[in-house]
């Protein structure tokens, strides 16, 4: 039983984790809004880098609890940093092999639908590969472009 209580405390932790390095890179402005200003020293125009962000989300039935709340809140503040401009996708572990592009166009729309989600299943190791096969099919020509692979998840992969 304490084993048990130790990897759940552990999962849970990993979790926080997560969340916390999310919030830490929007905080210290890596993700920042979208923005077109002009340098009042030079005239140049200044504007935040494109992001391509690909999220393996679990949404497996050992993630229900505050581990759920905590990946579906990260989720949901993630695609509210996004801008137009950036593309996200989405591979959940229930359908391993799909990847879905998040619209950034309607953002409440995309945060409800991730508020809303609910699925059970197995955590297949399978949508780790989807999701940085996502990222690796992208021919993005501007070398300014951030590509970022990011894994919610509690550890508990099968293989």
């Amino acid at each position: 039983m304490g084993r048990l209580r130790g990897r759940i405390s552990k999962n849970i932790s990993v979790i926080r984790f997560i969340t916390v390095l999310l919030f830490t890179v929007f905080a210290t402005g890596t993700f920042l809004p979208y923005y077109s200003s002009v340098n009042a020293a030079t005239g140049d125009e200044v504007r935040a880098a494109k992001k391509i962000v690909s999220v393996v989300y679990d949404d497996s039935s050992s993630m229900y609890g505050n581990r759920w709340s905590y990946a579906n809140y990260s989720m949901q503040a993630l695609i509210a940093l996004m801008n137009e401009q950036d593309e996200l996708y989405i591979t959940f572990m229930t359908e391993p092999d799909v990847t879905q592009q998040v619209p950034l166009s309607s953002l409440q729309g995309s945060v409800d639908s991730i508020r809303d989600h609910n699925d059970a299943a197995d955590t297949p190791e399978e949508a780790l590969d989807t999701a940085m096969s996502c990222l690796d099919g992208i021919n993005e020509t501007d070398p300014t472009t951030q590509f970022w692979y990011i894994v919610m998840t509690d550890g508990e992969i099968a293989d």
